[in-house]
This record gives C-alpha cells, structure tokens and sequence, in this order.
C-alpha cells in the first residue's frame, strides 16, 4: 500500500471511529479484535491506543490491562499517566527509571487512577492493517486532542 492512499483512509476511518458505538467495563462487548481504541471521560476523548495485528491480545484484553488492579505501570500506561499528572511528576525524558519506584511508593492512588480508567466508556474501531494502524493512533491522538498520548520514547 503507497503512503498516500495510507493517509487518504484516514479521514474516513476517523469518522466510522467517531460514530462507533461506545463501550463499557466490565465487558467491553462488542470490541473488534485488533484495531485502534479511544478512552472518553465524560464524552471527551482522553487517551488513544492500539493493539496489533500481530500482537497475541485481543483489544478486550489490553483494555482491560489498563484497568484491573493487578497491572503494572507498563500494562496500565494511561492510569500511571494520570498517576503522574496528579503526583506533578513529569512523563518527560528522564523519568522511566523512575517508574517501578513510583508504582511500589504510590500503589493504592495507581489503583485508584485504573478504577478512573476502568469508568470510562471506550470507542474503537478495526484497522488491519499495521501501518495504517501506527499512522491512525497518532492521527487520532492529535485529531480528537487527547491529552494523556505522548509519542516520546522511553
């Protein structure tokens, strides 16, 4: 597939993901298998992610890996996010050696935050193909201006 007709499918796959139905804990029925998935708080789009092609887990499952209280902070990245913005501890460059000390000092308000995530209601859509799928998170994340995405690495 040439990169232009990648980005011509965007604008498209943007608008059936808005008008997708929304889901909710504890289930999620419904979800397609691999695709792209939106957190809303409140009707407001907050976190995007996306579970491969190739990937073993099924969207269900990674889902619900951001909020069981069980996941750590590499399985519950958009909780350990909001985890983060309410200890005023920056997700910049420099803190993930940090991360598993945060996780063990702060557990309890880390279980609270997957509780916050596990309530919010999740919209998504199916994209099987996985360059479309890396391009759409980001075009997701910066469309629908959620603000919990960093594209940094780590």
């Amino acid at each position: 597939m040439e990169f232009d007709d990648i980005i011509a499918r965007m604008e498209p796959l943007l608008e059936q993901l808005v008008s997708n139905p929304l889901y909710s804990a504890p289930g999620y029925q419904g979800l397609p298998q691999k695709g792209i998935y939106v957190f809303y708080e409140q009707g407001t789009p907050m976190y995007v992610g996306r579970v491969g092609i190739t990937s073993k887990q099924t969207m269900r499952n990674r889902i619900r890996q951001h909020t069981i209280p069980s996941s750590h902070h590499n399985q519950a990245v958009f909780a350990f996010r909001l985890l983060l913005e309410q200890l005023g501890i920056s997700t910049g460059h420099g803190t993930g050696h940090r991360r598993v000390e945060v996780e063990e000092e702060y557990g309890q308000e880390f279980r609270k935050m997957k509780e916050r995530v596990r309530n919010m209601d999740v919209r998504a859509v199916e994209v099987k193909d996985s360059v479309t799928q890396t391009l759409f998170e980001v075009y997701v994340a910066l469309a629908l201006k959620t603000p919990y995405n960093s594209f940094d690495t780590h």
